[in-house]
């Protein structure tokens, strides 16, 4: 997802439409194998400090990730699945280590 953020800084439209796309085919093969919906797209803010979130967040900047976020549950929805947004609370600054 980080790739289609960095394609977005490069050319909005480009990333929104490769959004698009990623949702529709992410959608597509899991209904061929009778998934019918996911915790996807991951709406969480790449600031490149958790390893949990890795490259599954689009951006780090809140506007452009709804955008993406948008684009990418279009694709879902054309495909035929519904979308799910989905946030990992506390996996940035605040992960337990250790208790």
């Amino acid at each position: 997802m980080r790739r289609i953020g960095h394609l977005y800084d490069q050319d909005a439209e480009a990333g929104l439409t490769l959004a698009r796309h990623h949702g529709w085919l992410m959608a597509a093969e899991l209904i061929s194998h009778g998934v019918d919906f996911s915790f996807a797209p991951c709406v969480d803010l790449d600031y490149g400090l958790s390893e949990v979130i890795g490259d599954r967040a689009f951006h780090a900047r809140a506007s452009v990730v709804s955008q993406l976020a948008i684009a990418y549950t279009h694709g879902m929805r054309d495909a035929g699945m519904s979308a799910t947004a989905k946030h990992f609370p506390a996996t940035v600054r605040w992960w337990p280590i250790h208790t």
